[in-house]
């Protein structure tokens, strides 16, 4: 975990927020060009999270590993939690049992919010609100975890 990939990952959350709270403001949903850039994002956050988790486990010493360790883990879910969309894991029972969807195809269900029908873009405009909120939330993450990652400096 270097100053710099910290740097840009701070970048990156801050221009991405930007865009979604744009488009927030501007009462629209998330477009394609945002979603993918949250998913790389989030690649991007994995990389970071694994590369330092690794580094504490081949014996760097941090000034404090065990809450570097709790916001590697968070900035690795956040963005999923708030922003990902509600999904069905596992998979499909069998065919005739009770309860059968057969739209369910596969292990993953994706489905919209509850009670909203395909007019009814309310949930997807909050999604842009939530997006850039956690954005932002992110951005005092990877502060917090570069912090936490100098050796010898207390938080």
């Amino acid at each position: 975990m270097t100053r710099a990939s910290t740097g840009f990952l701070i970048l990156e959350a801050l221009l991405i927020g930007g865009w979604a709270g744009l488009a927030a403001i501007r009462r629209r949903v998330l477009n394609r060009g945002q979603v993918l850039a949250l998913m790389a994002l989030q690649l991007m956050l994995l990389v970071q999270a694994a590369a330092s988790l690794i580094s504490l486990a081949a014996g760097h010493d941090a000034a404090e590993p065990g809450t570097h360790v709790v916001y590697a883990l968070g900035s690795l879910l956040l963005l999923p939690l708030l922003v990902g969309l509600p999904v069905r894991l596992g998979f499909p029972p069998a065919d005739g049992a009770p309860g059968t969807d057969p739209e369910f195809v596969g292990g993953i269900e994706i489905r919209p919010p509850s009670g909203a029908d395909s007019t009814d873009r309310s949930a997807d405009r909050f999604r842009a609100v939530v997006a850039a909120l956690a954005c932002i939330s992110l951005i005092v993450m990877l502060q917090r975890m570069w912090i936490t990652w100098r050796t010898g400096v207390a938080a």
